[in-house]
């Protein structure tokens, strides 16, 4: 059961049955995986599919994939962001990540990266 105001996005996986649920926070601790799926139209257009009965998503092999890489990418920008924006300000982030067209989210995410690197140095760890 869904409780009010619950975000998660439970997936399970078509071709496997596996099972997982993606996650993707800010700052403050909120999980925003469901508006940044939803936002570009992924749990209307037949990606993810609702199964009320089990209360999962199903999705592709190939979707679940790209989906959890590309929040993965999105979680370590937002990571990113938000500890460069307590060293340098976030005048400065904004700054640096001027000028970046919105591409796919896999490409913008990996572009926005690679600009806070150029301006801040390379993160620890890539």
């Amino acid at each position: 059961m869904r409780l009010k105001g619950e975000i998660n996005v439970k997936v399970k996986i078509k071709e496997t049955g596996e099972l997982d649920t993606l996650v993707l926070m800010d700052s403050n601790g909120i999980n925003w995986v469901r508006d940044f799926i939803g936002n570009v139209g992924a749990l209307n257009d037949g990606q993810f599919v609702y199964d009320q009965e089990e209360d999962v998503h199903v999705v592709s092999q190939e979707d679940y994939e790209w989906w959890s890489n590309t929040i993965q990418l999105h979680q370590r920008l937002n990571d990113r962001i938000e500890e460069l924006s307590q060293e340098h300000g976030r005048d400065a982030v904004d700054e640096a990540l001027q000028g970046i067209d919105m591409l796919d989210l896999d490409v913008e995410a990996k572009a926005m990266l690679a600009a806070l690197d150029e301006a801040f140095g390379e993160m620890a760890g890539n």
